[in-house]
């Protein structure tokens, strides 16, 4: 399949179980085929003895529900799985040793083993490349997962499936850039719970208290989220900011929209204000509410992302939101994510100068309900109970950024 008929078939992908596996060949084939990592690192050549003062653009991509022991634990050189002090349980055995004696598993990836996740098989061809339970990722079993620190949960609470991980021939563009980049093995999310609130903290700094996406995406009240954002005090700065999103909101097309991960959405201000005319609405509603493709419609015609790096005009702050089947959300296989990410990296090296004055990070919101090892930090309990500390955000989990 050449590009050309690979974007029509991202139109049927949602309906046609064909289309669909089509293009994930098409991607799998794409991303064995990139050289886009080793042409970055070879442009790093032009730019000896840069800085953190030589910056110009930050880029941001959030992606969604993956741990770090998921992702990496098997990747030599970080805190994976030969950590050499890992927690012990109070039983004394090391924390990966959770009950009944369940330990972290490699996905399968015969026809014949079964995998454990609602009796189905695993296919032989990738486990990086199928569908995948979602494990629970709310607020209450994060807490009862972490229990108070004992960290002896997992299995209970979130069911085998947390317990599972990927290796380097499952997700190799992701252990290729760990390994050519910068990969923090000691990153943490500001919430122990689901997606809206920890992109509310990415987005402005708190979730002030609302410790569910029932507050934001599901929110019954519009009035609940209304407090000041980032894009906000940017604007106040005079520094400028974009999003580049393929569509809007939560679309049935899971290749299409922007899974409802722009949770600046949600806030009032952010609104469409029903009490006035288009022309009389808040500017940062259009703003935010814009369509700025990442990836392209026509494979002639460059999508709004490319386009902007090659005439170097992106803003001093962007951020990137995912259509749904990119998002690395499970049950969506990882290596759409590798794909969307690496076309976003095919963009800039199309223009190395703006590569060379650019911080991309790509982080994920929070690690989705997969196991992780590390007890996340949290300050002294004092005289309140776990509960009530972890009730006010301050407990965390280790997750993945790039």
């Amino acid at each position: 399949m050449d590009r050309r008929d690979f974007i029509k078939m991202l139109g049927l992908a949602g309906t046609s179980a064909a289309a669909y596996t089509a293009c994930s060949a098409y991607m799998q084939e794409a991303l064995a085929q990139s050289t886009t990592i080793e042409e970055l690192l070879t442009s790093a050549a032009d730019c000896p003895g840069g800085s953190l003062k030589d910056i110009e653009h930050v880029v941001i991509l959030m992606q969604e529900n993956r741990s770090f022991d998921h992702y990496f634990g098997t990747l030599r050189g970080v805190r994976g799985f030969g950590d050499p002090r890992p927690l012990r349980l109070r039983n004394g055995n090391p924390v990966w040793e959770q009950s009944d004696g369940a330990r972290p598993y490699r996905l399968p990836k015969t026809q014949t083993h079964e995998s454990g996740i609602d009796g189905e098989t695993i296919p032989a061809d990738s486990a990086g490349s199928v569908f995948l339970e979602d494990p629970a990722h709310d607020y209450g079993t994060g807490l009862d997962a972490w229990n108070g620190g004992l960290m002896d949960k997992w299995k209970e609470k979130k069911g085998y499936v947390a317990l599972s991980h990927y290796t380097e021939q499952d997700i190799p563009l992701f252990f290729k850039l760990a390994r050519s980049f910068t990969l923090c093995d000691a990153y943490f999310c500001s919430h122990n719970g689901a997606t809206d609130p920890n992109r509310s903290f990415m987005f402005t700094g708190t979730c002030m208290g609302k410790t569910a996406n029932s507050y934001f995406s599901g929110a019954k009240d519009p009035d609940w989220v209304d407090w000041t954002s980032y894009p906000e005090k940017l604007k106040e700065l005079g520094i400028e900011w974009k999003f580049y999103q393929d569509g809007l909101t939560w679309t049935n097309d899971a290749f299409a929209g922007n899974y409802g991960d722009n949770t600046l959405e949600y806030f009032k201000r952010y609104r469409f204000d029903k009490t006035k005319s288009p022309s009389e609405q808040n500017p940062i509603y259009e703003k935010n509410q814009s369509v700025n493709s990442v990836l392209r419609t026509d494979a002639n015609a460059l999508s709004r992302f490319e386009q902007d790096i090659l005439d170097n005009k992106l803003p001093e702050v962007s951020w990137i939101v995912a259509p749904e089947a990119f998002t690395e959300h499970p049950k969506y296989p990882p290596h759409f994510g590798e794909y969307y990410i690496n076309e976003i990296l095919r963009a800039f090296a199309a223009n190395k100068k703006v590569w060379h004055k650019t911080l991309f990070l790509i982080n994920y919101d929070e690690n989705g309900g997969f196991f992780d090892h590390v007890l996340p930090p949290t300050p002294p309990f004092g005289q309140q109970s776990w509960h009530d500390i972890a009730g006010h955000h301050i407990n965390a989990k280790r997750h993945c950024q790039f």
